[in-house]
């Protein structure tokens, strides 16, 4: 049960509703001194009194799981709160990022893309709590996250009574990270039988399956990914990437002045052909499994660009935020250090 009185008290307080105005209104953003077990209150006043995108960023991973739970004890579970969170994939390492956490980040960042188009009459904005760690890591634009591409023309949401040309439909789907499966069952997956496509969105709880008349769209069903079988209907389905990592979308000039700047002096000889073979797929065949390992390749595009000029982004800790992303600074260029001594 979600304590939003609590919530609605605070609203009320003359003090928090001057701050609030401040934040909006003021020359320089105010700093706010809250005892540590009230910061979840605030911030959640805060978000429903404003009614506009915030983004909070704490020092380090746990504190930010931490408070994203405590949010949705006082705000409650149907709300727009979502986690950023830090993938434990460290940098330099050839490895996947968690499924689980991958379809967080998504949302999360498709949450704050979307919200920046313009929501609908009475959706509320999103509420995104992060890490400095997870806020430094670079990622797709908007309006590709937001389920568009690099010039933001493409349709992201479908509706009954939609028309589709088909074969266009799936080839979006699959150069934003959708993989063909013959039986829909985890996001990120899609499959298509003759006038029925089936289709798992990775920020949604459950799969679609779009039943088409022709070329337009005559029922969209929510289903269950273990019976198969429908549960409820709905007039329409969006899509957002199933990947944070998309050559397809990346620039690929700027892409290709990267690699000719790339330094092998310093890697052994199995390790350069290893890389430069796979540098010479990444945009045809890539290896889904270690596209994380070239995210700072493909990806250019800050964690900031995604708060408009309405969004609050509010720093907890600011002090220990700072040296967080210093001792990770320092961390990481020790880590390339060793593994180019190793070669």
């Amino acid at each position: 049960m979600p304590l939003k009185g609590v919530i609605s008290l605070l609203n009320e307080h003359p003090v928090f509703r001057r701050q609030s105005e401040e934040l909006v209104h003021g020359d320089t953003p105010p700093q706010v001194s809250v005892r540590q077990g009230a910061v979840p209150v605030y911030i959640g006043a805060l978000w429903s009194l404003r009614k506009k995108p915030v983004l909070v960023i704490t020092p380090r991973p746990e504190d930010a799981r931490r408070l994203h739970d405590q949010l949705l004890t006082y705000l409650g579970e149907d709300e727009p709160v979502h986690l950023l969170a830090e993938p434990e994939v460290l940098p330099f390492e050839r490895l996947a990022v968690d499924a689980n956490t991958s379809n967080q980040r998504l949302a999360a960042l498709a949450a704050l893309a979307i919200s920046n188009r313009g929501l609908a009459p009475g959706d509320p904005p999103p509420l995104v709590v992060t890490s400095i760690g997870a806020a430094l890591r670079l990622t797709l634009p908007p309006q590709v996250m937001a389920g568009g591409n690099g010039d933001g023309d493409r349709e992201t949401t479908w509706k009954i009574g939609q028309r589709v040309r088909l074969n266009d439909l799936l080839v979006q789907w699959v150069e934003l990270g959708y993989r063909n499966e013959p039986v829909v069952e985890v996001p990120g997956t899609f499959s298509h039988r003759g006038g029925i496509i089936d289709i798992f969105p990775s920020h949604a709880d459950s799969p679609f399956r779009i039943e088409l008349w022709d070329d337009q769209i005559d029922t969209i069903r929510r289903f269950d990914p273990y019976t198969q079988r429908s549960t409820d209907t709905t007039d329409q389905v969006s899509i957002i990437p199933a990947r944070e990592q998309l050559p397809g979308v990346a620039d690929r000039r700027r892409v290709d002045q990267l690699i000719e700047r790339i330094d092998f002096a310093r890697c052994d000889r199995e390790v350069q052909e290893r890389i430069e073979d796979e540098l010479a797929t990444l945009f045809t065949a890539p290896n889904v499994e270690t596209l994380s390992f070239y995210n700072g390749l493909l990806n250019s595009t800050s964690l900031m660009e995604f708060v408009d000029g309405d969004g609050l982004v509010v720093m907890e800790r600011p002090s220990q935020i700072e040296a967080e992303a210093l001792e990770l600074e320092e961390r990481f260029l020790g880590m390339r250090s060793s593994r180019e001594e190793r070669g």
